[in-house]
């Protein structure tokens, strides 16, 4: 069965034909196909804001259904970098008081795990304004097609 052209629609021959992302078109038909795909795509974008400071002020104003997720992950950045900080001046008090190697890795071993706290409640974080902005953007492909 003969290929087709996405563009003009004639069967496409072996050497003649190019394959793009949007599928297989001829070598001939590849410049216009191309720039009917640009227009469709800015098309697309007309109505997304060009500038960082609106699409940070649409980000802050998404709705949630995960506020007890971001309240958790809050409280527990919270708790991170306060073991961070309970680690560092653990360990500078563990130094000055000559306690020895093993007050200062429980000191480096206190702040790691603050650390790791930190991190993964930026991670819960970053995963709750995935699933918002993946929301948002659905919703506007389905108002969109409609």
């Amino acid at each position: 069965m003969a290929k087709l052209c996405k563009h003009c629609g004639s069967p496409v021959g072996f050497f003649t034909r190019l394959e793009t992302e949007f599928g297989l078109v001829h070598s001939d038909c590849l410049t216009a196909f191309l720039e009917n795909q640009k227009s469709d795509q800015q098309d697309l974008h007309s109505d997304i804001p060009d500038n960082e400071e609106a699409v940070a002020s649409t980000e802050a104003a998404l709705p949630t259904e995960y506020g007890t997720a971001r309240a958790v992950s809050g409280v527990g950045e919270f708790f991170g970098w306060l073991l961070v900080l309970f680690g560092v001046v653990l360990a500078i008090i563990s130094s000055s008081q000559d306690m020895g190697a093993v007050g200062f890795i429980m000191a480096l071993g206190v702040s790691i795990s603050g650390l790791y706290l930190a991190m993964m409640a930026q991670f819960v974080r970053a995963t709750v304004n995935n699933a918002d902005t993946s929301r948002e953007i659905l919703r506007l492909l389905q108002t969109r097609s409609q």
